[in-house]
């Protein structure tokens, strides 16, 4: 997904206020992979 299909989104959902938290991760390939870089455990 490109940065600006993110902002559009981001961009909705402001408009409709629904407030998210938005994490970000080096490219990795596997969710597996981002789980470890933020610390999560996948179930």
């Amino acid at each position: 997904m490109s940065f600006d299909e993110v902002n559009k989104i981001k961009k909705i959902f402001s408009d409709n206020k629904i407030y998210v938290e938005y994490l970000e991760h080096e490219p990795v390939l596997t969710s597996e992979d981002v789980a470890k870089q933020r610390g999560f455990e996948l179930k």
